[in-house]
């Protein structure tokens, strides 16, 4: 048993240097929804594409392509040698010529990184393929890639949605089953503030059947006033969109016994969010 705990232990830490360790990756993965939100993350292409077939397919294909892509050019290159009968001190230029077209091929990753790849000697330097995940949000993408080597990530209340999003985008059954049973978890009673930011994440991420199934789960048959009170006196309502707010406050039966007046503060609390909202957004354009 010790033993055991040793090796994994030695496993784990060793596998944990990937993450830092661009030398020994093979694919840069791009995730991101927008601009702000991507980075890059420099990975090992075997250990994130052996859990998905369709990440497989992904990664793969643009190495594919890469590959093709550098023997017509190095096939091109040579016929070229072949007609104009060129001295060998032209034919080392070419060399140096094609190493220069693998190395725009490369990751665009930081400058920093670059000037450390051209002080490399040019056997230790290779091209990286490069894939662009638009559909995942950076930190879930960070998630994904700690569970794929063995790391053992936590889910939390800030990243169950998108996991739960990246599981079935790919295919991920096991992730997708332990993402159900925490969200299954969460007693709406008790952390009502929990349940609103489940809302804003399903928001984000498309999943409004997510959202249906949500509120008539976890809504009790009757909502009291300080629960309603509650629901509506945090950041994660004013996030909500219209359609939500619509769907929380006047398609849900839970909601039907409270005054007209508790209505009225809420979707005023609401419309106050969003007018606020869109001065900071206006403000940082």
């Amino acid at each position: 048993t010790d033993l055991a705990c040793i090796m994994q232990t030695f496993v784990r830490n060793n596998l944990q240097t990937l993450l830092d360790d661009a030398s020994l990756c093979d694919v840069t993965i791009e995730a991101g929804r927008n601009k702000q939100d991507r980075r890059k993350f420099h990975c090992v292409g075997a250990l994130i594409a052996v859990h998905s077939t369709i990440l497989r397919e992904q990664i793969y294909r643009r190495r594919q392509s890469y590959s093709h892509s550098k023997l017509e050019l190095v096939e091109s290159k040579q016929e070229e040698h072949e007609e104009t009968e060129h001295t060998s001190s032209d034919a080392t230029k070419l060399d140096n010529d094609d190493t220069v077209h693998v190395r725009g091929l490369e990751d665009d990753s930081d400058s920093d990184e670059q000037s450390q790849s051209q002080s490399q000697p040019q056997s230790q330097s290779h091209a990286r393929s490069r894939v662009i995940l638009s559909k995942l949000s950076a930190n879930t993408f960070a998630y994904l890639r700690r569970l794929f080597y063995g790391l053992n990530p936590m889910l939390s209340i800030h990243n169950v949605i998108g996991i739960y999003d990246a599981a079935v985008k790919y295919e991920l059954s096991a992730l997708q089953s332990a993402a159900l049973q925490y969200i299954e978890s969460i007693q709406i009673e008790q952390h009502p503030v929990q349940f609103m930011s489940l809302l804003v994440d399903c928001q984000s991420c498309c999943l409004y059947d997510m959202i249906d199934q949500l509120m008539s789960k976890k809504i009790p048959d009757h909502v009291s006033e300080s629960l309603f009170t509650r629901l509506i006196n945090n950041a994660y309502f004013g996030r909500l969109s219209s359609a939500v707010v619509e769907m929380l406050l006047f398609e849900n039966a839970a909601f039907r016994g409270l005054s007209q007046e508790m209505c009225w503060i809420a979707i005023l609390k609401w419309a106050k969010s969003q007018s606020n909202n869109s001065m900071t957004t206006s403000d940082k354009a």
